[in-house]
C-alpha cells in the first residue's frame, strides 16, 4: 500500500447543502480545472478559513 505525498491544491465551493448543524454537501471545483486521481475509499482532507470561530484554518477528513 503506497502513500500520496499531501499536496495543496485551491479550490471554490460551488454548491453547499446542509442536513443537519454537524453536516453538509459540499461541492468544490479546483481552481486550476484539473481534478486528482481518485480512488473509492481513500480519505480527503478539507482545510479552510473559519473566520467565526477564531481559527486561520479548520481541516475535515471526508472519505467516499
Amino acid at each position: 500500500m503506497g502513500f500520496a505525498v499531501v499536496v495543496e491544491n485551491k479550490a471554490t465551493i460551488t454548491y453547499i447543502q446542509l442536513l443537519k448543524e454537524d453536516l453538509a454537501i459540499f461541492r468544490l471545483v479546483p481552481n486550476d480545472g484539473i481534478i486528482p486521481d481518485y480512488k473509492a475509499g481513500q480519505f480527503l482532507t478539507i482545510g479552510m478559513n473559519v473566520p467565526s470561530e477564531g481559527k486561520d484554518r479548520k481541516s475535515t477528513r471526508l472519505n467516499s
